[in-house]
């Protein structure tokens, strides 16, 4: 994904935010051991989120061990051990991580393309190793990217409908292999309104550099007021948020991050990205 799924953390209460970081450093150490160890360069708050999502429907406990303290981490802390929520999740971003990269060898700008020859190995390792522990949906991710890229090279599309693939994929990753229907017609489309939010945020992100380079943009020939984008942005993190409050809670803490992610920490990852304004809110 793109690394915009962040918590609020100071609005967190502290037993909160030592999950959240437990969860964080879970996932970290669960992609080292499933799909090599080079995989957690590419670790991304956007998966913490799709765990707890997932944990919250399917009712996985998150248990923990506490870390001895190392010269790059001298404090005790608490790692979420690894469980079959964290182990999908390390998988999943595998899987994207293989498609974006290959995706960015078609890219114009000669850097990028340098850059994704040089991890394409990497990658597809993660990407291998992840396909012998799970099944994933490969086939149906491909066709969601084959329509992005389409929408991409016609350039006529506009915000709502350039987020479409996106939020295809995100709810894809959130709703695969629930087996209760409601809970998994839930989370996709929690998933498809939050795929498109990321989408839509980080063509905002990109909106000068797409402009200088001519590259595809979906605001290109928007008249957006700065107000109205945040705005519309906002709407999807509320129909998210309602929707998810017709899960039932399992885990109160699980239930809270959410809250916090899609109420705040999406508002403020989106007012940072349009007002280029500074985010003290990180872990």
């Amino acid at each position: 994904m793109f690394g915009y799924i962040k918590a609020d953390v100071p609005d967190l209460k502290v037993r909160e935010n030592e999950l959240y970081k437990a969860v964080y450093c879970g996932l970290c150490r669960t992609q080292r051991k499933y799909t090599g160890w080079l995989s957690s360069l590419f670790l991304s708050y956007d998966f913490v989120f799709l765990y707890f999502l997932r944990a919250e429907a399917n009712g996985e406990e998150t248990k923990f061990r506490t870390a001895r303290p190392t010269p790059f981490h001298p404090n005790r802390r608490n790692i979420a051990l690894t469980n079959g929520e964290l182990i999908y999740c390390a998988c999943a971003a595998a899987l994207l991580e293989y498609y974006k990269i290959k995706d960015d060898l078609c890219d114009e700008k000669k850097m990028k393309r340098f850059a994704a020859r040089l991890l394409l190995p990497v990658v597809r390792h993660g990407m291998k190793k992840a396909k012998k522990h799970l099944s994933l949906p490969e086939d149906e991710l491909k066709d969601q990217l084959e329509a992005q890229a389409a929408l991409e090279k016609d350039g006529n599309a506009g915000p709502e409908p350039s987020g479409g693939p996106s939020g295809e994929i995100f709810g894809l990753f959130a709703s695969y292999g629930i087996n209760d229907g409601l809970k998994a017609f839930a989370l996709q489309n929690i998933g498809r309104q939050i795929g498109g939010w990321l989408y839509l945020t980080d063509a905002a992100d990109d909106l000068e550099k797409d402009r200088k380079n001519g590259a595809f943009n979906p605001f290109l020939k928007e008249d957006l007021r700065k107000d109205d984008l945040l705005a519309a942005l906002d709407n999807h993190c509320e129909q998210a948020e309602l929707m998810l409050r017709r899960l039932p809670v399992y885990d109160a803490g699980y239930r809270a991050i959410l809250m916090n992610i899609m109420t705040r920490g999406l508002h403020n990852e989106a007012q940072r990205v349009i007002y280029k304004e500074k985010n003290t809110t990180d872990v």
